[in-house]
C-alpha cells in the first residue's frame, strides 16, 4: 500500500528523536499532518473492495485512537492486512480469469467444431440437391431422347408390322387359287373374289385380273386352254409377290430388332432415371 508520503504515526514514538516539548507551532503542524494522513488512510481503505465491510467499518471507527495510541504501529499492521488480503484477491481474480480463459478456449473449440458439422452438413445439402436437379435434368433428358426415337421408328415400326401382315395375306391367297387346281367344282365366288381382289391390289395385269373370275368358277374337267392359263398367270403373280414380301420380312427383321431393342433400352432407362430423380 503505498501513501503519497511517509505517515507521521508510521513510526514508534521511541524513534522520533530525543524527548523534548515540542512548540506550539510544531504540535499544529503535527496534528495537521496527522489529519491529513488519516484522510489518506480512511481513502485508500474505502477503496479495497477485498476488505471486509465489517472490518473496514471498525477499521475506520479505530483509526483516530489507533493512530494516537499506538504511533501508528497496529495501523500500519492492519494495513499491510488489508494489502494482502487484496494481494490474494488480485491473484485468485487472475487465477479466476485465467481458468476463464481455458473454458472459453475450450468452448470456442466447441463453437468450432460445431460450425464445422453445419458446414459439413450443408455441404452434403447442396450436393444432394445439386444431385437432384442433375438427375431429374438427366431423366428429362432421356425421357426426351425416347419419346423422340419412338417418334422417329414408329413408321418403319409400322411398315414392318404391315410387310408381315400382307405375308400372311399372300400366303393364304396363293393357297386358295392352288385348291382351284384340284377342286371337283369350280371355285366358290368368295374365294375367287378374294383372289381377285389381292392381284389388283400388287398391280397385276388387268386382262388376267378381268379373265379370274371365268376361268375359276369353271369346272376343272370344262376348262379350256384359255383358262388353265389364267389360273396359272394368277397362281405364278401370286407366288411371286410372297416371294417378294418375304424376302422384305426377312432383310427388315435386323433393323426391326435393333430399333425394338433401342425403344426397349431407352424406355428402360427413362425409368430408372426418374425413379433415381424422385428419391433425390
Amino acid at each position: 500500500l503505498a501513501l503519497r508520503r511517509a505517515p507521521f504515526f508510521a513510526l514508534p514514538p521511541a524513534s522520533r528523536g530525543p524527548s523534548h516539548p515540542p512548540s506550539e507551532r510544531e504540535a499544529q503542524h503535527s496534528e495537521r499532518m496527522q489529519a491529513a494522513d488519516l484522510e489518506l488512510v480512511r481513502t485508500v481503505v474505502q477503496s479495497l473492495e477485498a476488505f471486509p465491510s465489517d472490518a473496514r467499518k471498525a477499521f475506520l471507527e479505530g483509526l483516530p485512537a489507533s493512530a494516537a495510541g499506538t504511533g501508528g504501529i497496529l495501523l500500519a499492521a492492519a494495513l499491510e492486512d488489508a494489502r494482502a488480503v487484496a494481494e490474494k484477491s488480485c491473484e485468485e481474480a487472475t487465477a479466476a480469469a485465467e481458468a476463464a480463459d481455458k473454458e472459453l478456449d475450450v468452448v470456442k473449440a466447441a463453437v468450432s467444431e460445431a460450425n464445422a458439422a453445419v458446414d459439413a452438413k450443408s455441404g452434403e445439402a447442396l450436393a444432394a440437391e445439386s444431385a437432384g436437379k442433375v438427375a431429374a435434368q438427366e431423366a428429362k433428358q432421356i425421357e426426351k431422347e425416347h419419346k423422340s426415337t419412338e417418334k422417329t421408328t414408329k413408321g418403319e415400326i409400322d411398315k414392318w408390322a404391315a410387310t408381315r401382315e400382307e405375308r400372311t395375306r399372300a400366303e393364304g391367297v396363293l393357297q386358295e387359287a392352288r385348291r382351284w387346281q384340284d377342286a371337283d367344282e369350280g371355285a366358290a365366288d368368295a374365294s375367287v373374289e378374294a383372289v381377285q381382289d389381292y392381284l389388283h391390289e400388287i398391280e397385276a395385269e388387268k386382262v388376267l385380273v378381268a379373265a379370274l373370275p371365268g376361268a375359276a368358277a369353271a369346272k376343272p374337267e370344262t376348262r379350256k386352254p384359255f383358262d388353265k392359263m389364267v389360273l396359272e398367270a394368277a397362281e405364278s403373280a401370286l407366288a411371286k409377290r410372297l416371294e417378294e414380301v418375304d424376302t422384305a420380312v426377312k432383310e427388315a427383321e435386323p433393323a426391326e430388332r435393333e430399333a425394338k431393342a433401342e425403344l426397349l433400352g431407352l424406355w428402360a432407362l427413362s425409368q430408372v432415371t426418374a425413379e433415381a430423380a424422385a428419391e433425390a
